[in-house]
């Protein structure tokens, strides 16, 4: 796929972290060519800060790695939608 601008992999770290993978290495591992992110914790598919993955450091390791593109947030809320957002304000930043 050399020379494809337009084509890219998604990484789901819910269905990473399910499948017993570690998000963070294939996020190292495969930098290059993700395009496009989403999260949720593991198990549960609830916001983060629920479960055990650890999407704090998959979060930083997106940023150290120059990750550009948006974060999908794929998840269930546990409670209302607007609490389940709480953990967000940290990363929250204004567009350019």
């Amino acid at each position: 796929m050399t020379g494809l601008h337009n084509v890219g992999l998604q990484l789901d770290q819910y269905h990473a972290g399910m499948a017993g993978e570690d998000a963070i290495e294939f996020l190292r591992k495969h930098f290059a060519l993700i395009s496009h992110v989403q999260i949720a914790d593991v198990p549960g598919r609830h916001q983060p800060g629920t479960g055990r993955a650890p999407i704090a450091g998959f979060l930083d390791e997106l940023d150290r790695g120059g990750y550009t593109g948006s974060v999908g947030l794929e998840y269930k809320p546990r409670g209302s939608t607007e609490d389940s957002l709480a953990w967000a304000a940290a990363y929250l930043r204004a567009p350019d």
